[in-house]
C-alpha cells in the first residue's frame, strides 16, 4: 500500500465502517474455524466508491485477495474502459492481483441489466476457480437494500420479493460462495472510508439519471427518509436480511412438499399433491410450491409474471373448502384445483416434457441456487 497515497493499514482499521466489513467479511467466512490467510477472496470491482471502499477496508486485514473487474459492454467504451483502469490502478496500490474478464449483453436478448447480472456472476464465479478463491465479495451495502426493496414493493412483489439480500449464497453447486460484508453499512460510511484513504473513485453517470427508478429513489426519497430516521438505512437492511431468511425457509419447505408429488392419470397431469397436505400450508409457501411447480415445468416461461397478484387466486383455491373443481393458467403452467387433489400441467406437455417431469428430475431443479437479492451490475 502506497503511504504517499493511502494511509496505513492501522490507522484505516480504525474507521468504525472499515471495521464492521472486515467483522462482517470474517464471520461470511468461516468465523474463527479460518486464519485470515485461508480466506481467500476475490473481490468485485467497479471503480466505483461502493467497491473502492470494500477492497480498501479488506486489504487492511489481509494480502489474500484478488481484485477483479468485469468490463461489459452497456457502457461507452471510454467510459467502461476507465472504470476497468480504476479498478486496476486500485489493485496496484494495494499490492494484491488483479484480473478482468469481458461480457457482452447488450447482444444478448431480453433485459439488459438481467442479462448483465446473470453474465458478470458467471465471470467472477470462473475468475474465482481460476484464481483458487472461495469467496467472491461484492459491494451491496445498507442503502442498496432500502432501494432494493422499495423499489420491489413499488412494482408490487410477493414475499419472496420482500426477501431483499442474502449475506451470502452460493454462485454455484461447487462454490465459490458470494458474501456481501457491507450490508450494515451506509454509502455515507463508504465515501468516507474512500476520502480518508485519500482514493479517488470513478464515478458511473448512470447513477445520476433520475429516469430509472433506482437513481430517483436514491436521489429524491432516501434523503427524505433519512431525515426522518437517521438509521433507517442499517434497521431496514438487518430486517431485509431477516425476510431473506424466511423466503429461503419457504422455499426449503415448498420443495419438500413437491418431492411428495405422485404421478396422475389425468390427461397432461405432469404430477400432483394431496389438497389436504396443501391446505394446512401458510399462503407464502402455497405461492412458492406454484413457483417451482412453473420452474419445472414452464420452459423457457418468465418467472416473473407469477407475482403476488398472479398467485393469490390460486392459493386461496388451494386452502378454502369448496369441492368445485377449478383451473387457472399462469404463463407455462395450468393448476387445476379439485376436491382432493391439485394438478401442475404444462400447457402443451409432450412425452419428452413428462419424462423430464420424473422425481429425479424434479430434484435437480429444487435445491437450484437462485439469487433473490438485488444490486449493481
Amino acid at each position: 500500500m502506497n503511504a504517499g497515497a493511502i494511509q496505513s493499514r492501522a490507522k484505516l482499521r480504525r474507521d468504525p465502517g472499515v471495521r464492521s466489513i472486515i467483522a462482517a467479511w470474517r464471520r461470511l467466512t468461516g468465523g474463527r474455524a479460518r486464519r485470515d490467510p485461508e480466506r481467500r477472496t476475490l473481490v468485485a470491482c467497479s471503480g466505483g466508491a461502493d467497491s473502492s471502499a470494500l477492497a480498501l477496508s479488506l486489504a487492511s486485514a489481509s494480502r489474500g485477495l484478488v481484485i477483479a473487474h468485469v468490463l461489459h459492454d452497456l457502457r461507452p467504451i471510454d467510459q467502461a474502459t476507465a472504470d476497468r483502469d480504476a479498478a486496476c490502478a486500485l489493485a496496484q496500490r494495494l499490492g494484491v492481483p488483479f484480473v478482468e474478464a469481458s461480457i457482452r449483453p447488450a447482444r444478448a436478448p431480453g433485459n439488459a441489466e438481467s442479462n448483465a447480472r446473470r453474465l458478470r456472476y458467471a465471470a467472477l464465479t470462473r475468475l474465482a476457480r481460476e484464481h483458487e478463491c472461495p469467496f467472491v465479495a461484492v459491494a451491496h451495502h445498507a442503502d442498496d437494500a432500502v432501494e432494493t426493496l422499495l423499489m420491489r414493493l413499488i412494482r408490487g412483489t410477493g414475499p419472496q420479493g420482500l426477501g431483499g439480500m442474502h449475506e451470502a449464497r452460493p454462485l454455484a453447486p461447487s462454490g465459490p460462495t458470494l458474501i456481501r460484508p457491507m450490508l450494515d453499512v451506509t454509502r455515507e460510511e463508504v465515501l468516507r472510508i474512500c476520502t480518508n484513504a485519500g482514493w479517488i473513485w470513478n464515478e458511473d453517470q448512470t447513477n445520476q439519471d433520475v429516469k430509472r427508478l433506482r437513481a430517483a429513489i436514491r436521489a429524491r426519497v432516501l434523503p427524505v427518509l433519512r431525515d426522518l430516521s437517521p438509521g433507517m438505512a442499517k434497521r431496514t437492511a438487518k430486517a431485509s436480511v431477516l425476510l431473506a431468511q424466511n423466503a429461503t425457509l419457504a422455499r426449503e419447505t415448498a420443495a419438500a412438499l413437491l418431492e411428495q408429488t405422485s404421478e396422475n392419470e389425468a390427461p397432461n397431469a405432469a404430477f400432483s399433491l394431496d389438497r389436504m397436505l396443501l391446505r394446512g400450508q401458510s399462503p407464502l409457501v402455497l405461492g412458492e410450491v406454484v413457483r417451482q411447480a412453473a420452474r419445472l415445468l414452464g420452459g423457457a416461461m418468465r418467472l416473473d409474471r407469477l407475482n403476488a397478484k398472479s398467485l393469490e387466486a390460486v392459493v386461496r383455491a388451494m386452502k378454502d373448502e369448496s369441492n368445485q373443481p377449478r383451473e387457472f393458467t399462469l404463463a407455462g403452467l395450468r393448476v387445476a384445483v379439485r376436491s382432493k387433489q391439485v394438478l401442475f400441467v404444462r400447457r402443451a406437455t409432450s412425452d419428452r416434457q413428462t419424462r423430464d417431469a420424473s422425481p429425479e428430475r424434479r430434484q435437480q431443479h429444487y435445491h437450484r441456487p437462485e439469487d433473490h437479492g438485488g444490486g449493481k451490475l
